[in-house]
């Protein structure tokens, strides 16, 4: 069913997004509009195609509008390519963690975060191996000035919850559908099964940087949709991991390994 909120795990079927958070990011607005790092750069309106856009997508930060109005109008037009930019995005930064993991022996430097100068609190985990306190990163985007890395000047990654939300809205367009049996999760139509790839890309990417709920939400994706009951299962003990409380990761863990794995000891 379509998410109200957590609910009571024993309730909730299992592989549903019921329990992700996802019913608080899908009423939040996507591509929320910035202005851009230089208030006198402008461009072309994507809407109206004046001269004197300031304001960008927040999300892809390639499209630039007049206002919220022109933006609001544009969204269903953009949102296809903010959302396969973003994941592509998602994707190149997932893999430079990756190498940047591997280079440093499987760990980053989480000790100081040279930006409030003391320990890292909640660390977010930046692709160029750098790590800064959640709250101090979440800071540095709002600001108007360069979207680097403070210490290396590496470009920073799409922002955690521009990922979440991006990726949630598919899903539980998709799960709809499922529940209503106009698709099934084993044959998704060749669209729907692109925006499942670029819903894990942003997942992880989003799960990496510390968003608990995208480990849940990519959990249920691998489960449904490629039945990687390896992957899902780790996603699910990531989430755990992160929030030792969350009832739904462990009520779709322990579902998993009882019919997944044939664990009942585990389950």
């Amino acid at each position: 069913s379509r998410a109200r909120g957590r609910r009571d795990p024993a309730r909730a079927r299992p592989g549903s997004m019921a329990d992700s958070g996802a019913a608080a990011a899908s009423k939040k607005k996507l591509g929320g509009g910035k202005k851009g790092a230089a208030e006198c750069e402008t461009h072309p309106c994507f809407h109206c195609h004046s001269d004197g856009a300031k304001m960008c997508c927040s999300q892809c930060t390639r499209a630039w509008y007049c206002g919220k109005a022109c933006q609001k109008k544009h969204w269903k037009q953009h949102k296809k390519s903010c959302t396969a930019a973003v994941a592509a995005e998602a994707r190149r930064a997932t893999l430079k963690r990756e190498a940047t993991m591997a280079r440093a022996g499987g760990t980053l430097d989480k000790e100081t975060c040279v930006i409030c100068v003391g320990p890292v609190v909640a660390p977010v985990e930046l692709p160029c191996g750098h790590a800064y306190c959640g709250g101090c990163l979440a800071e540095l985007r709002t600001k108007k000035v360069a979207q680097a890395c403070p210490l290396c000047r590496a470009e920073l990654p799409p922002g955690v919850d521009g990922l979440y939300e991006l990726a949630v809205r598919p899903i539980m367009r998709i799960q709809g559908a499922v529940e209503r049996g106009e698709v099934s999760w084993a044959s998704l139509p060749a669209a729907q099964q692109e925006e499942m790839d670029e819903a894990a890309a942003m997942l992880t990417e989003a799960g990496a940087q510390g968003h608990t709920a995208a480990h849940y939400a990519l959990g249920v994706v691998l489960k449904n949709v490629w039945k990687d009951i390896g992957g899902a299962e780790a996603a699910y003990r990531a989430a755990i991991a992160a929030d030792p409380g969350y009832a739904g990761a462990h009520f779709n863990l322990g579902v998993l390994l009882e019919d997944g794995r044939k664990d009942i000891d585990g389950a």
